[in-house]
């Protein structure tokens, strides 16, 4: 199906899967304007809503005012197993906003898992944003594991990130950031010169507060900043074990204007090519890469291949296979 800007719609979800489609969206490639190339929009969600097991040549958005389990399906949303794919890179928009692969906004709430989702040639592979339409402050229990975010950038510019958060202005008050879980994913961008891997940076006056960030196992390959935090008040934060390489700026992690208390940044390889099958296309790791065996437990079992997990786990999306 062909449609243009969205390709699947609708309002207000409690249950529902969006499960085995190929979906494609006119998409619009535009200098100086966000493109809004969706192929999925669901607003709003009381618990229970999958996405999964989708090709799409446009992203995936789950916006309006706010997720949680109200309905008692033991979670808010899952998102997974998508093959998400801008058939090229986008144009630099100057500045106006960015195109990402996976959009979850408006505030979560009762879990949220975003997992084994292939994500390529956006400007940003995930957001977690917070708008003026969210009637939930903020997320709690935000799960993003296994995803493989690559060649990320625009074509005339490496403006982009991997994983980004951001608030609007107009955003609700009393935001906070609770128990967000970033694990053993794979950050590609396709040049240094800017941008990050994972950044929070609120365009809001106040400082948002954290409790307990943990980023474990990811391996953030080209990233100008590979972690950056600005106006943050974080209250626990572990980053452990992650692998980064091919960065220009120097200070990990990047704490700009913000206050940060019980942090941990120990075992993490920085400088060390993480030895990829192929860089760029092929995400596994070669025989003798740093990252085999490198990573902590952090309680998942498999891999992004559905591979059962070793302990201790590789660092990245994939167990190494002989």
């Amino acid at each position: 199906m062909c449609i243009r800007d969205r390709t699947i719609r609708g309002h207000h979800f409690r249950g529902n899967k969006i499960y085995n489609n190929n979906l494609s969206t006119q998409l619009r490639n535009v200098a100086g304007r966000w493109s809004g190339s969706f192929n999925i929009e669901v607003w709003t969600g009381d618990g229970g809503i999958e996405i999964y097991n989708n090709t799409c040549n446009g992203g995936i958005d789950l916006g309006g005012y706010g997720y949680s389990d109200l309905a008692g399906y033991g979670y808010a949303a899952r998102v997974y197993d998508n093959t998400i794919i801008l058939p090229t890179q986008e144009t630099y928009n100057g500045g106006s906003g960015a195109e990402a692969g996976i959009i979850i906004e408006s505030g979560f709430s009762g879990g949220t898992y975003v997992y084994r989702n292939y994500v390529r040639n956006f400007s940003v592979g995930i957001t977690i944003g917070v708008t003026e339409e969210s009637l939930i402050p903020g997320h709690t229990d935000v799960w993003i594991h296994h995803n493989i975010l690559c060649n990320l950038g625009f074509t005339d510019s490496d403006v982009a990130a991997g994983i980004s958060g951001y608030a609007d202005e107009d955003a609700v008050d009393n935001l906070e950031m609770n128990n967000i879980y970033i694990l053993n994913n794979v950050i590609h961008k396709s040049g240094n010169t800017t941008g990050w891997g994972i950044v929070f940076e609120w365009n809001l006056t106040n400082t948002i507060p954290w409790n307990n960030l943990v980023i474990r196992n990811n391996i953030i390959y080209n990233a100008y900043s590979p972690l950056m935090f600005e106006n943050q008040t974080i209250d626990g934060i572990n980053i452990d074990n992650n692998l980064i390489y091919g960065h220009t700026n120097t200070t990990i992690p990047d704490y700009n204007l913000s206050t940060v208390t019980n942090q941990t940044f120990a075992n993490n390889l920085v400088g060390t090519d993480p030895e990829f099958v192929t860089t760029g296309s092929d995400f596994h790791l070669q025989a003798g890469s740093p990252c085999i065996n490198a990573g902590i437990d952090v309680g998942l079992t498999t891999d992004y291949d559905g591979q059962v997990v070793s302990d201790p786990p590789e660092i990245g999306a994939y167990e190494y296979q002989e």
